[in-house]
């Protein structure tokens, strides 16, 4: 994919979103695999005992086998709940038995809940992106949820971060440069299905 700078974001969010649902669907489910092989070897994940992930929609690269992964690795895994626009996000617990529908966004997931963890409480917390650069700055679909949610972390040290922020994405979903503003929360890591960018 051609790198974009000089385009406005809704431009570029348009532009990867086609180009993200256009992936094949095996080549989807490989990239997903060596997600897989790439985010245990962490020892971000190996020390995580409170991993939150996302379920994927509109071309979203898919990190449901890494949550199933960390399951079978004795983990707990949360998934993100949309409460309000101005809201910081819910992260409620997850298996694949857990009962979700679509929120207004189609996105799908659970319900709300009173035991909803705080995102203070995450080790190592696998963000979606529709894009990223080479410096780990992240564009997201433009709500600024995580940003909102982890707005704490940009008070600390990237080296002294108990929860680690690691976007997920495909390779394509690389761009020039993003302008980040002072309220984007740095990511600590970007794990593409070619390598992990830190």
């Amino acid at each position: 994919m051609k790198k974009r700078s000089n385009q406005n974001p809704k431009e570029i969010r348009k532009a990867i979103r086609e180009s993200r649902e256009a992936v094949p669907k095996p080549y989807a489910m490989q990239a997903s695999a060596k997600f897989v092989e790439l985010i245990v070897d962490l020892e971000w994940y190996q020390n995580a005992d409170r991993i939150a992930a996302y379920l994927p929609f509109n071309g979203e690269a898919d990190p449901l086998p890494l949550m199933d992964r960390a399951i079978l690795d004795g983990k707990q895994v949360f998934v993100p709940v949309i409460v309000a626009k101005s809201e910081p996000l819910k992260f409620e617990a997850w298996t694949r038995d857990t009962e979700v529908s679509n929120n207004r966004f189609n996105i799908r997931e659970p319900e709300a809940s009173v035991d909803s963890i705080s995102p203070t409480d995450l080790d190592l917390v696998i963000t979606p992106l529709v894009a990223f650069d080479g410096q780990r700055n992240r564009l997201g679909v433009g709500g600024g949820y995580y940003d909102r949610t982890f707005a704490f972390l940009n008070n600390i040290a990237t080296k002294s971060r108990e929860t680690i922020l690691v976007g997920l994405a495909y390779e394509l979903q690389r761009i020039k440069t993003i302008d980040s503003k002072s309220h984007d929360v740095e990511l600590d890591a970007v794990v593409t299905e070619m390598g992990i960018l830190t």
